[in-house]
């Protein structure tokens, strides 16, 4: 019953927050520019939940695929200060960005957040392999390592970088011993396609670590999703590649039979850096092609024609809603 359960949880969990947030930052950028909210909606199909608040009517629908915040971006009433296309393009730009912004600052808070719980290799030993280089040459435990081939060394993975992924089969390695300073020259093993020297580092808890290892794993994944997009226009990546929303659903719920929801975080984290990066493609329907629109307004000085906009934005919608439907129907047969 519990195996049952945790899947739809999971599936809830991850879209409802990712979208929430997404949504969350257009509404509260909206606001601060003073427009006029109709509605902020989470989800699509029937409503489980509605509140109409002072001019805004808040809701809650039932399948977690999707959201609106309503702000009529067609209203042309000049008597309305308060309109979307009545205020000015810098403006109406920042409440378009928002929601991918606020999915990438989602994603780097999941990421952080799991790094603070787990303890992190630093640039100490912690042990030594018998018979290998970083031994034989006189490295110890508890040595620093602060340079590898007078590359400055802060992290483990600066360490990796240097030594597993390097072309290079000699290493000179300056370390801190106890406040003193000792260079080591030794020629690598390679093992496994990786060179090695036989170093392990030691771990500690160290919250200055996981915001600077958060980032870093936040641009890593950021430029792997990119690419991956970069590939699909490429012809590089597949189409097989591509997951829609049921695809999702299916590897949630793979996550979710991890029993670890560290796990859920983390893979929340992922898809809303794709939900964010996706978004901000320059594709018409797109909170990107909406942005684009805007950029060329700037660049001539005059608004784009509205009913003009419209239809772009609605081939756009239309293309959209064909590729949904392809990917469902590729993802319920694979």
């Amino acid at each position: 019953m519990i195996e049952v359960i945790r899947t739809p949880l999971a599936v809830v969990f991850v879209l409802g927050i990712m979208i929430f947030v997404h949504e969350l930052g257009h509404f509260v950028t909206a606001k601060l520019n003073n427009m006029h909210v109709y509605q902020f909606m989470i989800g699509f199909g029937p409503k489980i939940f509605k509140y109409q608040g002072k001019e805004t009517l808040y809701s809650v629908c039932l399948l977690p695929f999707g959201g609106m915040v309503d702000l009529r971006e067609d209203e042309s009433d000049p008597t309305n200060a308060r309109s979307f296309s009545n205020k000015k393009p810098y403006q109406r730009l920042m409440v378009i960005l928002a929601g991918a912004f606020m999915n990438f600052v989602l994603a780097y808070v999941f990421i952080v957040g799991i790094f603070l719980t787990e303890p992190f290799p630093t640039t100490t030993i912690g042990e030594l392999a018998p018979d290998m280089p970083a031994a034989v040459a006189g490295m110890a435990v508890d040595d620093t390592i602060v340079t590898i081939n007078g590359e400055t060394i802060e992290y483990w993975t600066d360490i990796r970088n240097n030594i597993a992924y390097s072309d290079e089969t000699s290493f000179e390695v300056l370390v801190d011993r106890d406040g003193q300073l000792l260079t080591f020259t030794m020629v690598g093993e390679r093992t496994e396609g990786e060179m090695r020297i036989g170093i392990v580092p030691t771990f500690e808890n160290n919250p200055s670590l996981a915001f600077s290892y958060g980032f870093r794993d936040f641009l890593d994944k950021s430029t792997m999703i990119l690419d991956g997009f970069r590939g699909l226009v490429s012809g590089e990546v597949g189409f097989d590649q591509v997951s829609g929303p049921v695809g999702i659903v299916k590897q949630v719920g793979q996550v979710a039979q991890t029993n670890n929801f560290k796990n859920i975080l983390y893979f929340t984290a992922i898809l809303s850096i794709n939900l964010g990066i996706f978004n901000l493609l320059p594709v018409p329907f797109l909170d990107g092609g909406r942005a684009v629109f805007i950029l060329v307004e700037l660049i001539r000085r005059k608004p784009i024609d509205k009913d003009k906009e419209a239809y772009v934005h609605f081939a756009g919608m239309v293309l959209l809603v064909g590729l949904m439907i392809v990917l469902v129907f590729k993802d319920l047969v694979m």
